[in-house]
């Protein structure tokens, strides 16, 4: 559920939630980028790849190698088009496997394709029941992805008035996750799709406990997204000096996913921008730069709103710092 990259922007609660949200300056392009990711992270984190499953050291699920290239297109080059295109293939030899709908649902709320993130969260709820005889236990965290990303789409359409209804899909979210568990509390797939979605309720609604969340990663894999779900944590706790350590421990192990160079770059600037350290700010810059020249693979309303808002902004504040504030 991560696509869940720097792209779960935690610089508060959603605008819809707060006074300044209900007069209407909402800024709803971040919280669907938010939303998405969590889709992404809730949804990816759950498939094996190359050396096997990567959360279970027996008894592992199986996995095609054409689902297997998207995932690793998406999660370690973070490559959107081309993720899109082979989960799209994949697809339609492959109507049982749920992860594929999930992830094309992920990669559509990114794009602002509200019908297709319908169509694809209900073709997940679709495949998971199908794996309720031969792997219940999957069965269970696919419906609540599913149903996670029916949520979300009510969410980002209906603004206020839709917040009832996605409460109720934070009830059925929860309630599939209760019988997942009954099935194996202990499974590191588990723990990591729940610690991931109390991050995700805690920012964007008022439920969640970010510290239960963390404690609850502990217990997941693979390693490279519990690091990144403890960054964003973190980052929601405002410990951004212990997220930016949990983002370079990622980065070390998926150095080639500009998701995790944009998030890094965020969390640099905060820091300097909070301790007017110009070296950071200057960092969070070429970090921003190096996210752009990878533009062709990312979704274009992430790119508009790093050029029109983020890098700017990085650039003003090295800017005031330098001159006092002058001719910026």
């Amino acid at each position: 559920m991560m696509m869940f990259s720097q792209r779960l922007n935690m610089n508060g609660p959603s605008p819809a939630l707060t006074p300044r949200g209900l007069g209407g300056s909402s800024r709803p392009r971040l919280r669907h980028r938010a939303i998405a990711l969590a889709v992404a992270a809730l949804t990816l984190w759950s498939v094996p790849v190359l050396a096997g499953d990567p959360f279970r050291a027996t008894d592992p699920y199986p996995i095609s190698d054409r689902t297997e290239a998207a995932f690793r297109t998406l999660f370690e080059q973070g490559n959107y088009p081309e993720a899109r295109r082979l989960a799209t293939e994949a697809l339609a030899q492959e109507t049982d496997e749920p992860l594929l709908p999930a992830m094309l649902a992920a990669i559509a709320y990114l794009y602002e394709d509200r019908a297709a993130i319908s169509t694809y969260a209900d073709q997940t709820l679709s495949a998971a029941a199908q794996l309720r005889q031969s792997a219940p236990l999957r069965a269970e965290l696919y419906q609540a992805v599913g149903q996670f990303m029916q949520g979300a789409a009510t969410f980002s359409e209906g603004g206020l008035e839709a917040i009832p209804t996605a409460l109720g899909k934070v009830g059925e979210v929860r309630q599939s996750l209760a019988q997942a568990r009954a099935i194996a509390p202990d499974d590191p797939e588990l723990n990591l799709i729940a610690g991931l979605m109390d991050i995700v309720l805690a920012v964007y609604l008022p439920f969640g406990n970010v510290e239960r969340a963390l404690a609850t990663l502990d217990r997941g894999a693979p390693p490279y997204l519990v690091e990144r779900g403890r960054a964003v944590a973190y980052r929601r706790l405002d410990r951004e000096t212990d997220a930016l350590a949990a983002v370079d421990r990622a980065i070390a192990l998926t150095p080639n996913n500009p998701e995790l160079w944009h998030l890094k770059a965020q969390l640099l600037y905060s820091l300097g921008e909070a301790s007017k350290n110009v070296g950071q700010l200057q960092q969070s810059v070429a970090l921003f730069e190096q996210v752009l020249a990878q533009e062709a693979t990312l979704p274009p309303e992430l790119i508009d709103h790093l050029k029109d808002n983020e890098l700017r902004r990085a650039r003003r504040a090295i800017c005031r710092i330098q001159t006092g504030g002058d001719r910026c």
